[in-house]
């Protein structure tokens, strides 16, 4: 019945909320100006020229998406990537986990702005700080299903979502933004891009908000995950080189936390990253590329709860006696190298490239209470508390694609890497992978990827091992796509198989992270539809589907979902409508029935005279988005939505 609802509403996103923009011929060749300059934009899109097909199977929100999505933050995208579900973990972080896991700190996805990932540097999630980061700088977002990919200069990974800024030469404009919510939240920001002369050019963003949520009561306490963020972005290009910088600050509540009881007295966790990113591209045809890149994070976690509550289980501490209070605060470094040159000919592109990251962290403070109200003590040299000093690893890669003909590229390629944790040997892992891409004919394209890989802990998941001792995630990865197009309808297809070996558990009676001896299969598909009714309506519908073959790995979170969404122009208005769905699950560790969700969210635009831009939107309307299920250690299970219902007002003008 919810499946049904689902194709209903879809059906009525495209029947009721749609603009009609003139679509018989007649009527286009009155608008003739107008269409051929849509068209123009489609082609003259920056996408076109940044998303690599050979990297794994790509979904693209281009500029105009943003822009009609009213995508105000990363969140509002990431709740639309494929074959995933994403909300807040108990922390209040919003993350994309896989399909029927655990919501919990993401540690198999890379973000990267431009060329620089922006994991974090102690958990590889880049969340914490960037989960809601605002978009007024970004061009567009590619989020690639690449288990494995070689030539990503990373550790490895499952996906990868990189977003591209926009280009100073093509803005030339300086625009001041204004955002309100119903629930007294805000967003200030300004952007401006400027050519300077023929070799240089800026851009610069700097954005303020504050993000209120609704409360959820714990063992009769309120909590929150509200939340406070400041984003500060320059990118200077000169000749060959662009270097962008960026500094983040967020305060934002800690949620759950560490508390027993999941209701702690005071919490808070607060975190200032910065970095600075310098690529250079060198020879005549720009075939030599280097990226030298530093980041610096500033994290404190601070958290009280009183012992007749059950106090503080922290992650990585393992005393017997369990803290009312803690105030940690570290200091995390990241030095990145990444070298990689190109040869091409009519019929071949060789990649060979390497790259070199040294993470370290400092323990600044960790000062405890163990009874409620006692003196501080500071605990940070306790043999008792795991922390990993630094850890490095060293990669050398290579990768070939070859056209065997016009219609068909096969691909081959092997990265070695060298890594150490401290406190661990010096280990090797190689990843190799196969891919083909193929078009039979001119509208239907065949791709596909053989990967035998692995993935690393981060240092957080070393920290919560035992002895601060992990072996990486083994898997081999088979996933293959078909897409066909007839006119404007294009349909899509897509299986995955992927075999895992030494996945990470948790151990409830030591408390720590440990590799699983289990081995088990994961099976998804996922089947796309677009309509591009002409250059001012497009229509999508997305489903994806799951299974894993072990009764021992549990079902934690939905395995069915989609959505479907209506992007409409019409003159100078922009509408927009979406639905995500996902579907009724039985929790398996909790032996608790989920409902089916249906999250809309609908936003209309209006552009005046003199540069001035109105618009309205609402978030998740029937106030049924995805649901969460998270149970204390002392108390019952708690549900709360992924999603809050909110309405926002923007009001933007361009200089």
């Amino acid at each position: 019945m919810k499946k049904t609802s689902f194709i209903f509403l879809s059906a009525l996103l495209v029947n009721s909320f749609s603009f009609s923009y003139e679509t018989k011929p007649d009527n286009l060749k009155k608008q003739s100006i107008l269409y051929l300059f849509k068209k123009y934009e489609e082609k003259a899109d920056l996408s076109n020229k940044t998303k690599k097909e050979s990297l794994g199977h790509v979904i693209v929100f281009t500029r105009k998406d943003l822009d009609i999505m009213q995508a105000n933050y990363l969140a509002d995208v990431l709740k639309l990537v494929p074959n995933s579900n994403f909300g807040p973990n108990k922390y209040g972080v919003e993350s994309i986990t896989g399909l029927g896991r655990r919501y919990q700190i993401s540690t198999r996805y890379r973000l990267y702005i431009n060329d620089h990932e922006i994991s974090s540097i102690s958990t590889y999630s880049p969340f914490l700080t960037y989960d809601r980061y605002p978009l007024d700088n970004i061009d567009h977002i590619e989020i690639y299903f690449s288990p494995g990919a070689i030539s990503a200069s990373n550790e490895p990974s499952l996906m990868i979502i990189k977003m591209y800024t926009k280009r100073p030469e093509r803005e030339n404009a300086t625009i001041l933004k204004g955002i309100l919510d119903n629930k007294s939240g805000h967003q200030l920001g300004i952007f401006s891009g400027r050519k300077l002369d023929e070799n240089r050019s800026y851009l610069f963003t700097l954005s303020h908000a504050k993000i209120d949520f609704d409360k959820l009561t714990v063992n009769n306490r309120d909590i929150s995950r509200d939340q406070k963020r400041i984003h500060l972005f320059f990118q200077y290009n000169v000749n060959n080189w662009y270097i962008d910088t960026s500094l983040s600050y967020v305060d934002r509540r800690n949620f759950f936390g560490f508390s027993l009881d999941g209701s702690p007295e005071k919490e808070g966790m607060y975190s200032a990253v910065g970095f600075i990113s310098a690529t250079g591209q060198f020879l005549q045809d720009k075939s030599l590329k280097i990226n030298l890149a530093y980041d610096i994070q500033r994290r404190q976690i601070i958290e009280k709860n009183k012992q007749a509550d059950g106090g503080i289980l922290h992650p990585a501490f393992k005393q017997a006696t369990l803290p009312t209070y803690i105030d940690e605060v570290r200091t995390l470094h990241k030095l990145a190298f990444t070298i990689n040159k190109e040869w091409n000919t009519s019929n071949n592109e060789l990649l060979i490239g390497a790259f070199v990251r040294y993470y370290q962290q400092d323990l600044d403070k960790f000062s405890v209470e163990y009874l409620d109200g006692a003196i501080k003590r500071d605990e940070k040299n306790n043999p008792n508390f795991n922390v990993v000093d630094y850890f490095w690893i060293s990669s050398i890669y290579i990768e070939n694609k070859h056209n065997l003909n016009d219609r068909n590229l096969f691909i081959i390629g092997a990265r070695l890497d060298d890594y150490k944790f401290e406190g661990n040997k010096t280990q090797k892992d190689i990843n190799t992978r196969v891919g083909y891409i193929s078009y039979p004919r001119d509208n239907w394209l065949i791709k596909g990827f053989i990967t035998k890989g692995y993935l690393l802990p981060s240092m957080f998941t070393v920290e919560t091992s035992l002895n601060k001792k992990l072996d990486p995630v083994n898997f081999i990865s088979y996933t293959t796509e078909s897409t066909y197009k007839i006119n404007n309808h294009s349909i899509s297809g897509f299986l995955c198989i992927e075999e895992i070996t030494n996945d990470f558990t948790y151990n409830p009676v030591t408390r720590s992270i440990e590799n699983s001896n289990q081995k088990y299969t994961i099976f998804i598909g996922s089947l796309r539809y677009i309509w591009d009714v002409n250059p001012f309506n497009k229509f999508e519908f997305y489903v994806w589907k799951s299974k894993i073959d072990k009764s021992s790995v549990k079902t934690l979170s939905p395995t069915l979902g989609g959505y479907t969404r209506l992007l409409t122009e019409y003159k100078t208005w922009k509408v927009y409508n979406e639905l995500v769905f996902r579907d009724k699950y039985t929790n398996e560790l909790y032996n608790r029935k989920v409902d089916a969700t249906f999250d809309y969210t609908f936003g209309i635009s209006k552009e005046f005279k003199n540069g001035w831009i109105l618009k309205f939107k609402g978030e998740n309307i029937f106030n049924n988005s995805a649901k969460v299920l998270y149970k204390p250690i002392i108390g019952s299970v708690y549900e709360y939505q992924a999603f809050d219902r909110r309405f926002l007002i923007t009001l933007e003008k361009v200089f």
